[in-house]
């Protein structure tokens, strides 16, 4: 008899262990020192950002809304063809640093990709020149080997990318923006401009009569151009068809929003806040 509960004693201790022995094991070594994440692993704190930070980041936010007035005469000097026109010209420091685009022929332009997608559609990057010295703003004719090719440039575009100060003082501030403009070329044909640029910008000193400090462009560096050439538009602008009616087509053709911007640019107030507008047109069936 003692012999059987010898063997059943041996058997109990070779079987395996309860499944709630084998967590309380796991818990154990899992607290055990040594255990932890390494410090590469470990969850970190973003660190705490200044209130002088803050306060940059807020001027430089404000400021680039302040200089917007000055990148629509940039887009109407684009559409002028000539870069920059009499009236943006007043926008340029004394003294100001360029790097323009080098000769092209838009017709046979170098590097010509024709795009497998759109078969049309043929790309091309427009080589640079070095950067050149100091010039007065009545001198400045920028693009002028792309300009002199088109009949008409359309819908010009200045759209900002960043922007941050240069100087302690916070009276040098350096911006980069995205350019794009559909150029109707003088050969023949169609073609998108999209380009970057970067643009530095000196605060002036009070005037004598009391006049605001102005920002001016002390330097324009063209950063990259590309020319997209197609022999015709690819889509049909059909909007006059679709809308009969000439009070729904000028409702449709406008943008308030874009009314209210350009009133709050060219006459800020102390409100950032737009009323609240809305419109509606009657739904028109465009179905063929």
């Amino acid at each position: 008899m003692s012999g059987r509960i010898a063997d059943r004693a041996f058997s109990l201790a070779l079987a395996p262990a309860p499944a709630f022995l084998l967590a309380i094991t796991l818990v154990l070594v899992a607290g055990c020192p040594g255990s932890e994440a390494p410090p590469s692993q470990q969850p970190t704190r973003p660190p705490r950002i200044d209130a002088g930070t803050w306060d940059e980041v807020v001027a430089s936010e404000e400021l680039i809304h302040s200089l917007r007035p000055s990148l629509r005469r940039l887009e109407r000097s684009l559409e002028n063809l000539r870069l920059p026109d009499v009236r943006a010209r007043d926008d340029f420091d004394v003294a100001v640093r360029l790097r323009d685009v080098a000769p092209v022929d838009l017709a046979t332009p170098a590097g010509l990709i024709s795009s497998p997608a759109l078969a049309a559609l043929q790309t091309s990057s427009i080589l640079l020149q070095d950067p050149r010295p100091p010039v007065a703003p009545g001198d400045i004719d920028l693009w002028r080997p792309i300009l002199k090719q088109a009949t008409r440039v359309e819908d010009a575009a200045f759209s900002t990318r960043s922007g941050h100060f240069t100087s302690q003082a916070r009276d040098q501030f350096e911006t980069r923006h995205g350019v794009r403009a559909r150029l109707i070329l003088a050969e023949g044909g169609i073609a998108g401009l999209l380009g970057e640029v970067r643009l530095q910008w000196r605060r002036t000193a009070p005037g004598t009569h009391g006049e605001k400090p102005a920002w001016l462009i002390t330097g324009f560096f063209t950063e990259s151009v590309e020319i997209r050439r197609a022999p015709h538009r690819l889509f049909d602008e059909v909007l006059d068809e679709v809308l009969g009616d000439p009070d729904i087509l000028a409702e449709a053709r406008s943008s308030r929003h874009a009314e209210w911007h350009a009133a709050s640019c060219s006459n800020p107030s102390p409100s950032k806040h737009p009323t609240r507008i809305s419109f509606s047109a009657p739904r028109t069936d465009t179905r063929a």
